[in-house]
C-alpha cells in the first residue's frame, strides 16, 4: 500500500521510468480515473516565493497559497510524460482503493487560489508543467 502523503508528490517522477523504456505498469500504476485534477509547482517558484514572503511585513500571520494554477488529471499527466519522454510504455490504471489505504479521503481539487500572494509579492509561477516535466525527464536521462 502506498503512502498517500507522498503519493501525489512521487507520481510524476516515478512515472518517468517510461522515458527509460520501462513499462509504467511495472513501475507503479497510475491511479484510475481522470479525476481529481492536480496542479504541480517547480521548487524554484515555491522557494522564490517563500523567500519574498519572509521579508514581506503584510504576510506575517497570513495563510498564503503558493503554487501553480495549471490543472491536469493524472491520466493526462501520464500521457504528457509519455509524449515528452518519447516513451511507448503502457499506462496502467488501478482502482483508487488499491492506491490508497481504506478510509483515505482525497480532496476533489487541489488548485491554489493565488490572489493573495499575487497582491503581496506579485507572485506568478515562472515554470509551466511542461517546463517541470522536461527538467525531470532530462535529470533521469542523465542519471
Amino acid at each position: 500500500m502506498r503512502d498517500p502523503a507522498n503519493a501525489e508528490l512521487a507520481e510524476p517522477a516515478v512515472r518517468l521510468s517510461a522515458q527509460r523504456g520501462r513499462p509504467t505498469a511495472e513501475e507503479a500504476p497510475w491511479r484510475s480515473g481522470v479525476r481529481p485534477p492536480r496542479s504541480f509547482s517547480h521548487v524554484a517558484d515555491v522557494v522564490g516565493a517563500v523567500l519574498k514572503l519572509v521579508v514581506e511585513p503584510k504576510a506575517i500571520g497570513q495563510v498564503i497559497n503558493i503554487g501553480n494554477t495549471q490543472e491536469i488529471t493524472m491520466r493526462a499527466l501520464a500521457e504528457r510524460v509519455r509524449e515528452l519522454s518519447g516513451s511507448s510504455s503502457p499506462i496502467k490504471l488501478i482502482p483508487y482503493d488499491e492506491a490508497y489505504e481504506s478510509g483515505f479521503e482525497d480532496m476533489p481539487r487541489r488548485v491554489p487560489d493565488l490572489t493573495k500572494i499575487e497582491g503581496l509579492i506579485g507572485y506568478r509561477p515562472r515554470y509551466s508543467l511542461d517546463d517541470i516535466l522536461a527538467q525531470v525527464i532530462e535529470y533521469f536521462r542523465n542519471k
